[in-house]
């Protein structure tokens, strides 16, 4: 799940790769956006590495098991993100519409 907020908080999963840039030059010229995106960004990097030393414990050969195991939860979590990221995202607004 952790996973999945830190792609809910990105928005990843919903935008257009030509929104994701626009909406990186729109705000790289506001200096108040930029630092608001920068904190979301690593906030969200915080999301995965909670994430990944969570799942360390289950994995019993690290050497083989880490890249497939986490590979999976990523992939996971983009699906997640797909189903219930908008209602997240509204929930954390605040609007229940």
């Amino acid at each position: 799940m952790l996973d999945a907020f830190a792609f809910a908080l990105w928005n990843v999963g919903t935008r257009s790769p030509v929104a994701v840039i626009h909406a990186v030059a729109a705000t790289c010229r506001r200096p108040h956006e930029l630092l608001t995106a920068t904190l979301v960004v690593l906030i969200g990097f915080l999301f995965i590495a909670a994430a990944i030393v969570l799942v360390l414990p289950a994995i019993i050969d690290v050497d083989t098991e880490f890249i497939p195991i986490e590979l999976g939860t990523l992939l996971i979590a983009l699906v997640i993100e797909q189903l219930i990221g908008n209602d997240l995202r509204r929930l954390v607004k605040g609007s229940k519409a």
